[in-house]
């Protein structure tokens, strides 16, 4: 698990810099206990960032709390 999470914040790490130094790219960071608490509203975020018309309620469908289950004061921060 640890090394998963030190790969994962590597290329977390190469795409923010990626997206600050190409003047042409944004990036919308999206927090995965939020897509859990709440997928009718990120999904939105998501739609709204892309300006794209989708459906919002069938891409909240696709969220399954059930699987959510890394709870842990330590997932407190996006960057835990």
């Amino acid at each position: 698990a640890e090394v998963l999470r030190h790969h994962y914040a590597q290329a977390q790490g190469r795409a923010r810099a990626w997206i600050r130094r190409t003047p042409d790219a944004t990036g919308l960071g999206v927090v995965h206990r939020d897509v859990v608490s709440d997928p009718v509203g990120q999904a939105r975020l998501i739609a709204d960032f892309l300006d794209l018309d989708l459906d919002p309620e069938a891409m909240a469908a696709a969220v399954d709390p059930s699987l959510y289950r890394q709870r842990t004061d330590r997932l407190a921060t996006p960057d835990a």
